[in-house]
């Protein structure tokens, strides 16, 4: 369903605002146009933007430098929706494991780790790597290079 529509039907259903989720970063201009036009016409404030930003909590500045310009990136769109608030979700509810599993969220991090980086990895390099992931409590992924003769 398309973004119009589904603000149309919230508000047909007797909603009086609505919250959007969404991702700032690399959202068109044409949509963020289509969100204010349509609420607008609707009547229907955006009262809010969650941003789930992990990367602010981890060990590596230049991943919590990314998500700093991020969450920016949400507080300006938030400004252009005249939103309320940006509700800025760090994780806690991950770290406390009460909503996602921790079994979830380490086959996202494999699948990842595995889909994404090791085949752009592959298609700039001549050498092969291998995914080798650690099953100790911090539960890592290290990726190997491990050249080929």
């Amino acid at each position: 369903m398309d973004t119009a529509t589904g603000l149309k039907h919230i508000a047909r259903i007797g909603f009086d605002c609505v919250d959007v989720h969404t991702e700032a970063v690399g959202i068109s201009q044409k949509e963020v146009s289509l969100v204010a036009k349509t609420c607008d016409k609707l009547n229907l404030p955006v009262i809010s933007l969650p941003v789930c930003s992990l990367g602010l909590a981890d060990f590596a500045a230049p991943v919590r430098e990314f998500h700093i310009e991020r969450t920016k990136k949400f507080i300006d769109l938030a400004r252009t929706w005249r939103a309320k608030n940006v509700l800025l979700v760090l994780g806690e509810y991950i770290w406390q494991r009460e909503v996602i599993p921790a079994e979830a969220q380490w086959q996202w991090a494999l699948e990842t780790a595995g889909l994404s980086v090791i085949t752009r990895i592959k298609r700039k390099s001549t050498s092969r790597s291998n995914l080798n992931p650690s099953t100790s409590a911090c539960s890592t992924v290290l990726i190997r290079w491990c050249a080929r003769g």
